[in-house]
C-alpha cells in the first residue's frame, strides 16, 4: 500500500508541475503577443499589419 501511496503522491506532483509549467507558457506566450501588437502599432499603418493585429488580438482573447 505504501508503494501504491508513493506512485499516486509523485503522479500529483507531476499533474501539479505540469500545470505550472503551462502556465508560465500561456504567460510567456501573451505577453510575446502583446509584444508582438505593440511593434506592429508603432510601424506605419497598411492593410497587412492592420490584419495582423487583428488577429493577434483575436488570440489574446481566446487565451
Amino acid at each position: 500500500m505504501k508503494q501504491w501511496e508513493a506512485i499516486r503522491n509523485q503522479l500529483n506532483e507531476l499533474r501539479v508541475n505540469y500545470v505550472e509549467e503551462e502556465f508560465e507558457r500561456n504567460v510567456r506566450k501573451h505577453h510575446d503577443i502583446e509584444k508582438q501588437i505593440k511593434e506592429l502599432e508603432s510601424r506605419p499603418q497598411n492593410e497587412g499589419r492592420t490584419a495582423s493585429i487583428h488577429l493577434l488580438r483575436k488570440q489574446l482573447e481566446s487565451m
